[in-house]
C-alpha cells in the first residue's frame, strides 16, 4: 500500500489539473461561473498538498515510524 502522503499528493495533482482544466476553459468559453469552479479545485489541491507536506514531516521527525 502506498504511503498516505502520496495519496494525497495525487489527489492534489487531480485537483490541480481540475482547476487547470476550468481555468483554460474559461479562458476559451468567457463564461465567469466556471472560474470559481477553478479556484475551489486549487484552493482543495492547496489544502491536500499541505496536508502531505505536514505529514511527510512528521513522519520524518518520528524515528520509530522512519524506521518502518
Amino acid at each position: 500500500m502506498a504511503e498516505m502522503s502520496v495519496i494525497w499528493l495525487r489527489v492534489a495533482a487531480g485537483l490541480y489539473s481540475l482547476g487547470l482544466l476550468h481555468a483554460i476553459l474559461t479562458l476559451v468559453r468567457r463564461r465567469e461561473h466556471l472560474f470559481r469552479v477553478a479556484l475551489g479545485a486549487f484552493a482543495l489541491g492547496s489544502v491536500f498538498h499541505f496536508v502531505s507536506i505536514i505529514e511527510e514531516g512528521i513522519k520524518q521527525a518520528d524515528p520509530v515510524a522512519g524506521e518502518a
